[in-house]
């Protein structure tokens, strides 16, 4: 999904969030690649925020420790 707006607020944040939902119904434990095409700044950092919680909500409902 393509957008200007950072990932919590926009409509391709609920297909992230079943993705990782299928990941972790598999009970995957691997690692994670996301890729943006924007440059630096509270867009990105808002993102990021938002992608960390979403794995740490993740990383909990499979009873993992985190670092």
């Amino acid at each position: 999904t393509c957008s200007r707006q950072d990932v919590g607020k926009f409509q391709g944040a609920r297909t992230c969030r079943r993705c990782v939902d299928i990941l972790v119904g598999m009970g995957f434990d691997g690692v994670v690649s996301v890729e943006c095409e924007g440059q630096g700044g509270p867009m990105i950092e808002r993102s990021l925020v938002w992608v960390r919680e979403l794995v740490t909500e993740a990383n909990a409902r499979m009873g993992a420790v985190e670092p």
